[in-house]
């Protein structure tokens, strides 16, 4: 197992932890049922290509025998910051990664001295303890149509 931090060219590598995220989230939440994501899998990656070229973002990924079991995406602008994403695949939970992860994020967060982190968590996605436990609180629920 190994860390590593996501170029542009590698971005591609995502789009199956992308895709089992939706399943995830079309499982689990009560209010998408069939409609996550929003968009497409492809503008979402093309997203995180214009994100890094503008180094307003950095993805870290988990790779274990050649193949990304994770990854999560940081995003930054000026003192505020937002984890916009962490995904570890079904196959791959239970071996710590989700942590490792967490931690690079944390790391980052604190090197690029951001003041204000923000994490969006789908309703009815049993991981807010997981945050939890980095010091996050519930400060509101965003209300959506």
């Amino acid at each position: 197992m190994s860390t590593k931090l996501i170029g542009i060219t590698e971005v591609d590598s995502l789009k199956d932890c992308l895709v089992e995220l939706a399943e995830h989230h079309n499982t689990v939440s009560l209010n998408f049922k069939g409609d996550f994501p929003k968009q497409p899998i492809g503008t979402t990656l093309a997203e995180f290509k214009k994100e890094i070229t503008e180094e307003t973002a950095d993805i870290y990924a988990v790779i274990d025998n050649e193949t990304v079991a994770g990854f999560c995406k940081i995003h930054f602008t000026g003192k505020f910051g937002s984890l916009d994403y962490l995904i570890v695949k079904k196959k791959y939970r239970k071996l710590g990664y989700g942590k490792i992860l967490m931690d690079r994020a944390m790391q980052e967060f604190k090197q690029r001295d951001i003041e204000h982190i923000e994490i969006r968590v789908v309703i009815g996605n049993n991981i807010q303890k997981f945050y939890e436990n980095y010091g996050f609180k519930p400060k509101s629920i965003i209300l959506a149509k």
